[in-house]
């Protein structure tokens, strides 16, 4: 291939990744790709690593003859801040599960396990989630952004809504049980 071709191939395909994200349709993490569960999913509170600032030199010109050349500056150097880390909630002991019933749905039936501590959604695991057709990085997305929302008001998956749509109602059936 040549590579202008290639050059077109690769601005084009970043084109659709920047049309997606400014029509509000969710791009998936990379990293839940590669891991994503087959069929139960347990994840907790995520904390995302601040990225590391460096320091740039800057580029000093040379004097022009006849002129007194001025002392070369050195660059200030920022301080590195550290990364964060997870911080768990303080354990408060009322952690409480509800269960929400099993909704059938055109590709299947999903069933949710919610836990909630404190007034906020901790975890949501999947008890059923038979499934036909499903994009990659879907239910790792589903469960992320409910606990991030900390209910059910978050953004479909695209080529995933009929699913969206039945994770959310499942997620409501056990919400409305506490």
């Amino acid at each position: 291939m040549r590579s202008s071709s290639k050059t077109f191939v690769g601005l084009a395909g970043l084109g659709i990744l920047v049309a997606a994200a400014r029509a509000g349709m969710p791009l998936p993490d990379p990293s839940a790709l590669a891991n994503e569960p087959a069929t139960n999913v347990d994840v907790g509170p995520t904390a995302t690593a601040t990225p590391t600032p460096t320091a740039t030199a800057t580029a000093t010109a040379k004097p022009k003859p006849g002129t007194k050349p001025k002392p070369a500056t050195k660059p200030a150097a920022t301080p590195t801040p550290k990364p964060t880390t997870p911080t768990t909630p303080p354990a408060t002991g009322t952690a409480v599960s509800q269960t929400s019933a099993a909704i059938r749905y055109e590709y299947g039936t999903i069933q949710v396990k919610v836990t909630k501590d404190a007034g906020n959604i901790t975890a949501v695991s999947y008890l059923k989630s038979s499934y036909t057709r499903l994009p990659k990085g879907t239910l790792t997305y589903l469960v992320n952004a409910s606990i991030q929302a900390n209910g059910s008001n978050f953004t479909k998956v695209s080529r995933a809504t009929v699913t969206t749509d039945a994770y959310k109602k499942a997620l409501e059936d056990a919400l409305a049980k506490f």
